[in-house]
């Protein structure tokens, strides 16, 4: 997160959605967006240790959820970014775990502007 913004993960209670009973978002408060007129949006890589789930999540500079992508008990979301596939905007992260000796067993997937998976990619 670049420095000019500070977040802070709510330990009281995590976001409910009726849509969506099954997602548990931690609540993010924002506590200080200094480049909020060259942000659009925040991309958080929440681990699963906490209040709520982990996983991806979008928020928009103002502290609102845009998107959020939970974590399972056997794969967790890490290294969530924004890149350029083909010169479109496209989400990737790897989605695994972390065995012994510290490297990963998993995939890294990449999203569409729609969220739907267009590639994973296998090592």
């Amino acid at each position: 997160m670049p420095s000019s913004v500070r977040a802070a993960i709510s330990r009281r209670t995590s976001s409910i959605f009726v849509s969506r009973p099954d997602l548990t978002p931690p609540k993010v408060t924002l506590t200080h967006v200094a480049a909020a007129a060259k942000l659009q949006y925040l991309f958080l890589g929440l681990a699963n240790s906490g209040p709520g789930q982990g996983g991806a999540m979008i928020m928009d500079t103002r502290g609102d959820l845009v998107w959020f992508s939970p974590d399972t008990a056997n794969n967790s979301k890490m290294d969530f970014q924004l890149q350029s596939y083909r010169g479109e905007p496209v989400l990737t992260w790897f989605q695994g775990k972390v065995v012994r000796g510290g490297h990963g067993e998993g995939v890294v997937v990449i999203a569409d502007s729609s969220y739907r998976t267009i590639h994973t990619i296998r090592a």
